[in-house]
């Protein structure tokens, strides 16, 4: 009788078999809090911003809202620094004044957008901007 020795062909396949559903299920699980992960960020980065204006704007500053650097109002840091947005998304949208401002993220789900204008912030939809 011959020693057998190794594996089969059928077992290796479904050995690989079993690793593909698995990593593809792995797979499924990971993207979608990353993508609720983006969301809040964005969120909270946009919140930031507003903050840092209504501060500006409460000192009696009305000049233009920076895109990049920092927000500094009399004298003082309000923000150190402008935040990006989340990696694979467009940039955040930053127009006006301190005292007039809009601030919008894009890159949700279902071509959602997420405003921040003169101290308060909305989603375009009823989904609240959440993926």
């Amino acid at each position: 009788m011959k020693n057998k020795k190794g594996f089969t062909l059928i077992e290796l396949l479904v050995v690989i078999a079993i690793i593909g559903v698995l990593s593809s299920l792995v797979l499924v699980s990971v993207l979608g809090p990353r993508k609720q992960a983006n969301a809040t960020k964005a969120k909270a980065d946009l919140n930031n911003i507003m903050v840092a204006a209504e501060i500006c704007a409460a000192s009696g500053d009305t000049s233009a809202v920076p895109t990049s650097g920092s927000i500094t109002c009399a004298g003082d840091v309000a923000l150190q620094a402008i935040p990006t947005a989340p990696s694979g998304w467009p940039a955040y949208s930053i127009t006006g004044t301190y005292d007039a401002y809009t601030l919008t993220a894009s890159g949700f789900e279902n071509s959602e957008t997420f405003t921040c204008t003169n101290g308060s912030c909305v989603c375009s939809t009823v989904n609240a901007c959440t993926k």
